[in-house]
C-alpha cells in the first residue's frame, strides 16, 4: 500500500494485515460476514480500521468487552483515520457507536440500525445473556456488513464463537508459533 493511495496516515505494513484486508473486502462483497483470527499485538485492529477509513460516511457500531479498549480504537482512529484532528472521533462520526457487550441491551432497545457491526474478542459474545443481546443485534440490522476478530475464538467454555457467527467466512488466521 503507497501513502498515494491512502488518504490519511493508515497503511497496512505487516503482509497479513495487507492479505486480510484484501480477502476481507472480498468476503464482505459475497457475505456480508467475516472473521479473522490474529493474536495478541499482531495489529488486528488495522484491516477493521482500514476499512473504516473506505467507509466512514456509514453507520458503525463497535462492540468491546472494556472501555479500555474502546477507548484504545479511538486513538488509533483519531491517529490514523483523522490524523490526529483536534475533533473528538464522536464530533467527527456522530453515527458511529461504541459499546461494550454489557450495553447491548441497552443499544438494541434503541433500535437504531447500522450499516457495519465491528465485534471485537468475539469469543466474549458466548456468554448467556451477551449472546442473546448480540444474536438480537444481528436479526435487527440483517443488511449489515459484520466483522469478527480475535485473538482467542474458542472460550473457557469450549464454545467456538468464530465458528458460530462466520463458520465459513473466516478469511485469516494467524497463528503465533513459539519455539523453544
Amino acid at each position: 500500500w503507497s501513502s498515494d493511495v491512502c488518504s490519511s496516515d493508515l497503511e497496512l505494513k505487516w503482509k497479513h494485515q495487507q492479505e486480510t484486508y484484501k480477502k476481507m473486502l472480498e468476503q464482505l462483497s459475497k457475505t456480508k460476514r467475516v472473521g479473522y483470527i490474529y493474536p495478541t499485538s499482531c495489529g488486528k485492529s488495522f484491516p477493521v480500521l482500514k476499512y473504516l477509513e473506505e467507509n466512514q460516511d456509514k453507520r458503525v457500531l463497535f462492540l468491546a468487552p472494556s472501555i479500555e479498549i474502546i477507548e484504545q480504537f479511538k486513538e488509533y482512529i483519531q491517529k490514523y483515520i483523522m490524523n490526529n484532528s483536534s475533533k473528538s472521533v464522536k464530533s467527527q462520526y456522530k453515527n458511529w457507536h461504541f459499546i461494550t457487550y454489557q450495553s447491548l441491551k441497552r443499544f438494541n432497545t434503541k433500535n437504531v440500525k447500522v450499516d457495519i457491526i465491528i465485534s471485537d474478542e468475539l469469543h466474549r459474545t458466548g456468554g448467556e445473556v451477551w449472546g442473546k443481546e448480540f444474536d438480537s443485534l444481528l436479526e435487527n440490522n440483517p443488511d449489515a456488513y459484520k466483522i469478527g476478530i480475535t485473538a482467542t475464538p474458542r472460550r473457557t467454555d469450549g464454545k467456538d464463537m468464530m465458528d458460530k457467527y462466520f463458520e465459513k467466512d473466516i478469511v485469516y488466521e494467524f497463528s503465533k508459533k513459539i519455539g523453544r
